[in-house]
């Protein structure tokens, strides 16, 4: 078994940004950038739903931190939770949400997070310390990697932060974060990408 390969009983961590800034339109079709984010979460939740096989777990994240239960003889209403997602929170606590996935987790052998944002955390340091404190936690590599889609315009310099993510983040036993736009991946290519980077 490949730890390349999406793989039967792999943990599959669905965290949205709901901060007010997500509600901005500048989206494909005129799409609000939460609206666009729901509706390709739910075309990756359909995707998700065939190899992660207790239920995909959703987080939603903005001034507070939330862990939405879904169950896997449910898909239904898990899509629910997603279409009733509203973009109003006035803060984007990333590091929380990070952390949150972190520790549903547990002792999954391979775990990956769709963190999906329009990128600008409330606390940078803290999304740095977050990661580097997992990679130096984990187990194997693959333990737990973060695909961080993007959505919306993301200026130069949010660009270079996340790159630094992707690429080049210190102190950091290995590199788990993989960045993508959301609109240019599917599911498979998401999570290719998230374990290969």
């Amino acid at each position: 078994m490949s730890n390349l390969e999406l793989n039967k009983g792999d943990n599959i961590i669905f965290a949205i940004d709901v901060s007010a800034s997500m509600s901005n339109s500048d989206c494909a079709g005129g799409l609000s950038r939460i609206e666009y984010a729901k509706e390709k979460t739910i075309a990756f939740i359909n995707e998700a739903a065939k190899h992660d096989t207790d239920g995909v777990d959703i987080i939603t994240f903005g001034h507070k931190v939330e862990a939405l239960t879904t169950s896997s003889d449910n898909f239904t209403s898990t899509v629910e939770i997603v279409k009733q997602l509203k973009a109003t929170e006035g803060a984007t606590d990333t590091a929380g949400a990070i952390r949150k996935a972190w520790s549903l987790s547990n002792s999954k052998q391979q775990t990956v997070l769709f963190l999906i944002t329009d990128g600008e955390p409330s606390d940078r340091d803290a999304v740095k310390s977050v990661i580097q404190d997992i990679t130096n936690n984990v187990t194997h590599e693959h333990q737990f990697n973060i695909s961080l889609l993007t959505v919306g315009e993301v200026n130069s310099e949010l660009r270079s932060f996340l790159t630094e993510l992707d690429d080049s983040l210190q102190a950091s036993k290995y590199d788990i974060v993989d960045v993508k736009t959301l609109d240019e991946v599917d599911f498979i290519g998401a999570f290719a990408a998230a374990l290969q980077d």
